[in-house]
Order: structure tokens, then sequence, then C-alpha cells
């Protein structure tokens, strides 16, 4: 038995390399039709750095920072402040969205209101979400979820 597990380990290990050859990873990513048939793109802007035309990365956190910078000054109550910082000493900020441009939890608590939580980006290497926190915040501090 030990010799089978230690054949299919060896077939695996060099099975690798032509495997890795099998995949393009600079091609342009393409929709299979029926998926679009299924589920064509939703006519929505999502604002972010990295969404901009001719973007090929995700949003810099000095980018980031800008960003909700300048959201915080177009915005009356918004709250932007910082969770504190992570293993690698980069801001961890947060927002808060209330009409009353309320903080501290106890004040937005005695509002009586549902409370919602996001959170993106928890893992530094799924930078994906982090652009959707980035493209919702604008969304409800200005566009079609604001209130």
């Amino acid at each position: 038995m030990r010799r089978l597990y230690a054949f299919v380990a060896v077939v695996a290990l060099f099975s690798l390399p032509a495997l890795g050859h099998e995949l393009d990873r600079e091609a342009v990513y393409r929709q299979n039709p029926a998926v679009l048939a299924h589920y064509p793109d939703l006519p929505i802007a999502l604002d972010t750095p990295a969404l901009k035309p001719g973007r090929t990365d995700f949003t810099s956190q000095d980018e980031m920072e800008a960003y909700l910078a300048r959201l915080k000054e177009r915005v009356p109550g918004l709250v932007l402040d910082s969770l504190g910082t992570s293993q690698n000493g980069r801001d961890i900020p947060y927002l808060v969205f209330s009409k009353e441009g309320l903080a501290a939890t106890a004040d937005i608590v005695a509002l009586d209101r549902p409370i919602l939580w996001f959170i993106g980006q928890q893992h530094g290497n799924e930078p994906a979400s982090g652009e959707a926190m980035l493209a919702l915040a604008t969304m409800l501090a200005e566009g079609e979820l604001k209130q």
C-alpha cells in the first residue's frame, strides 16, 4: 500500500509542470456564451480606482485611502476611521453610514434600526472583495442605495 501512495505522489508531482503549461495566465477571460445568456452583465456603474477603463490591477492601499478620504469629504455625516493596522503596518479603515453621522456603537444601537455589517478583503490576498466594498460604499453614500 505504501508503494501505491508513493507512486501516486510521484505521478502527481511530475504532472504538475505539465498542467502549468496548459494554463495561459495572460489570456483575457471570456465568459461562456451559455452562461452570459442566463446571467448577463448588469447595467450598473462600479466606481473604484481599479475599475477605471484601462486598469489591469486592483486598488492599492494608497489609492483606497485617498478614495475613502474623498468620499468622506463629499458626504456629510459619513464616519471614516481606522480599526488599527494590519500585520504589515497598513491602516485598516472602516466606514459608518447613518443619517445622524454617528460612530459610537451604543448610539447606533439606540436608534433601534437594523444594523448591517459588510466586510471585505479580510484576507489580504483576496482583493476582489475590497473592490466590492469600495463600490458599495459609493452606492451607499451617493448612489442608488443612498437614503
